[in-house]
This record gives structure tokens, sequence and C-alpha cells, in this order.
């Protein structure tokens, strides 16, 4: 698969630069608005799509993803991996009716989604 992701500089406005600091009682965390685009090719997988945050520098750990912009009118959910490893989180997509998509279904093919993340 061909999916890239990379991070929006529209939203720098808002996280003071590329990557925010976001500091809470127990710790610093990191967050992020990016863009994750699939390719010509890309379709779905069941059990969900790997998305590898780890491009984005200072992830090393991925534990929120939410979608706040979508170009395929589905139910989307990340499901983050073991230990929050931004490398191997899963995107699972969702019909309408609570049935994860088909394997090798087509609709992901040049989908584009805007998420913020968060993790450290």
């Amino acid at each position: 698969m061909a999916i890239t992701i990379a991070l929006n500089s529209t939203f720098n406005h808002l996280t003071g630069g590329s990557v925010a600091k976001k500091q809470n009682a127990s710790s610093r965390e990191n967050e992020a608005v990016v863009d994750i685009t699939f390719g010509a090719a890309d379709d779905y997988a069941t059990n969900g799509v790997t998305l590898d945050f780890s491009v984005i520098r200072k992830f090393k750990q991925v534990y929120a993803c939410e979608i706040v912009a979508k170009s395929f009118g589905r139910v989307m959910s990340f499901v983050p991996a073991s230990g929050n490893d931004s490398a191997t989180g899963k995107l699972k997509i969702w019909h309408t009716d609570g049935t994860e998509l088909s394997n090798g279904n087509t609709g992901t093919r040049n989908m584009t989604l805007t998420a913020i993340i968060r993790g450290n």
C-alpha cells in the first residue's frame, strides 16, 4: 500500500507550529493535524489498515487519532497498537449497518482524511 501521512500546515495557527506540546497533569503530549492519503490502488484490508505515524517527527506513541474530515462517507475508528506504537495502529472502517468493510473493498482508493493525532 502507498498510504502517505504528512503534517497539515493549514492548522499551524492552532498548534503553534507543526507539532504542538500539550502539557497536562502527568506528562507532556504531542498533538498534530495530519493528512492521510490513500493511493489509487489502496484497497481496504480486513481488520484495519495500518497507519504509520512514526513518519511524523516526535511521535513514538500514538494513542488517539480523531478523523475530522474525510472524503469517504463511512464510520471510521482508530485502534491503537500494542504499547501505543506509532507505526502499527489500525484504521477500521465500518458500513452504516455496523459491519466492517470487506477485504479488498475499493472505497478507500484515493481517499483523503484529515486527523488530529495525540501521543508522545
